[in-house]
């Protein structure tokens, strides 16, 4: 790799964590030190939301992995940049109805891999919503095979709302293991399902889940590795319970997830300081990009319906039409009333936009706050 191509990818390495820390400021990562750090590799990853799974694990993980990533975002107009600069390989999927075949990544893979270099791929061969591990696709055993590969790593990742700006996401690294003579591709693709399922939250019924997933995010004032594990000892316990008395139980929880917040017991200083410093600026911010927002979701959900992919489709939005505003602003100020108008303009609105990043989260819990005030207020009084 030439040293311009490392400039670009440490560029678009720097910028993808940049957004991950906006994105998702509460990142919770376990099991980081079970990675091997020699040796050829081959990180297998759970995949609930789309792009963005990637960009996570880029940012966390200490070792460089070669990306495997489906061919129609190599034609994107950002995506694409990112990927090449990224040195990412394309995949052919069948669902994609592209022509082409991975025989070319396939070689270039198994060099990368014979070379002692580490890649990352999903091999469920789909983003998906579902509470689990779909069905495996073969790749993965079959490059770890080929590529006499040293050692696997299951990651699974566990988001509280995916979909919603400034939450949070947690990473769980497996323990490695390695391929063995008795293994075949159907083997191995096996104990790799299994590896990510002993570090992924499973559950049969996708709308249940996501009632006691929020009851559990919204009810207990703990770090999200807590409340991960609260939530796994849950679903565990029903498993056991009678029908009558899981839904008992998912009732229960649909109550607790109407207050809508975490049950923390006073506002305070770190919560309300932010508020109320940044409070008159990210309002100025909030209505500056309000139509802009609602533009970008428009788009997205025409584009991507899906749950798992609407946030990553979002996301590519957010890059190319904040920029483009921002062009907008300087520009219809500067015509407008000259070069010192542009220059204000050009250095406000960003302001804005910034104390609104900050304040979202700070804003969302005092307002928690209040409401579960006037929960208890309202049920003392009945």
């Amino acid at each position: 790799m030439s040293e311009l191509d490392v400039t670009g990818r440490n560029v678009v390495h720097h910028f993808i964590s940049w957004l991950r820390r906006v994105m998702f400021p509460e990142l919770v990562v376990r099991g980081l030190d079970k990675m091997p750090t020699s040796g050829s590799l081959i990180v297998v990853s759970h995949h609930p939301n789309g792009m963005i799974d990637g960009g996570i694990l880029l940012d966390v993980m200490p070792r460089l992995a070669s990306i495997l990533a489906k061919q129609p975002l190599f034609t994107t107009p950002i995506a694409g940049h990112m990927l090449r600069a990224l040195n990412a390989q394309p995949v052919f999927r069948k669902q994609d109805a592209v022509s082409g075949n991975n025989t070319a990544m396939f070689e270039a893979v198994n060099r990368h891999l014979r070379q002692g270099g580490a890649i990352s791929i999903y091999p469920e061969g789909i983003s998906h919503d579902e509470p689990g591990i779909m069905k495996l696709k073969t790749g993965a055993a079959r490059m770890a095979l080929s590529g006499n590969v040293e050692s696997i790593l299951p990651v699974s990742l566990l988001y509280t709302d995916k979909g919603e700006f400034r939450s949070s996401v947690m990473l769980s690294f497996g323990a490695p293991f390695s391929p063995t003579d008795s293994d075949d591709v159907a083997s191995l693709t096996q104990r790799i399902k299994e590896s990510l399922r002993k570090i992924t939250i499973e559950y049969p019924n996708r709308k249940e889940f996501r009632r006691i997933e929020r009851a559990v995010h919204v009810s207990l004032d703990s770090p999200l590795d807590q409340r991960a594990d609260g939530l796994r000892r849950l679903i565990e316990r029903m498993e056991s319970m009678s029908s009558q008395e899981r839904n008992d139980l998912i009732a229960s929880c649909d109550r607790i997830a109407l207050l809508g917040f975490r049950m923390t017991s006073r506002v305070s200083i770190k919560t309300l300081v932010p508020t109320l410093v940044f409070g008159p600026v990210s309002l100025l911010g909030y209505i500056s990009s309000w139509p802009l927002e609602r533009l970008i979701t428009f788009l997205a959900r025409r584009h991507s319906p899906k749950p798992d992919i609407m946030p990553s489709s979002k996301l590519l939005g957010c890059i190319l039409f904040y920029p483009l505003t921002w062009l907008v602003v300087v520009s219809v100020a500067g015509f407008t009333q000259g070069f010192g108008a542009a220059v204000a303009g050009g250095i406000a609105w960003p302001i804005t936009l910034a104390g609104r990043v900050l304040s979202v989260r700070p804003i969302r819990e005092l307002w928690h706050t209040i409401l579960r005030r006037r929960a208890l207020r309202n049920h003392r009084v009945r």
